[in-house]
């Protein structure tokens, strides 16, 4: 499955859950909670397990996990990386928000 295809599934996920919420069937957003909290700490600098702990919730393999994570390589993918992780920021909006101006742009 591609990266994109995975960040897909979680804002599914995500929105799954809202919905869920909504209707009041739960009390608590985890899903949502988790990858808020994950990107919160990616973006504030907790350092570079932080920032691999997050993209871990769209990468399968160590292959993809290594195109997740800052080289110094193309402008254009350290962009769409940390749009990556500043659109996770959104908690139950995150559906909405996970692929905007990533799309698939870090498939590999």
């Amino acid at each position: 499955m591609a990266i994109s295809d995975k960040i897909s599934a979680k804002a599914l996920e995500i929105h799954n859950e809202f919905m869920d919420f909504q209707a009041g069937t739960i009390q608590t957003t985890p899903i949502a909670t988790e990858v808020r909290s994950l990107a919160m700490a990616a973006i504030l600098g907790d350092g570079t397990e932080a920032w691999m702990a997050y993209m871990k919730l769209f990468a399968e393999t160590p292959q993809e996990l290594d195109h997740l994570i800052p080289h110094e390589d193309s402008e254009e993918l350290q962009k769409r990386r940390a749009y990556l992780a500043a659109n996770g920021m959104c908690s139950l909006g995150t559906t909405q928000t996970l692929l905007n101006n990533v799309g698939n742009r870090l498939d590999i």
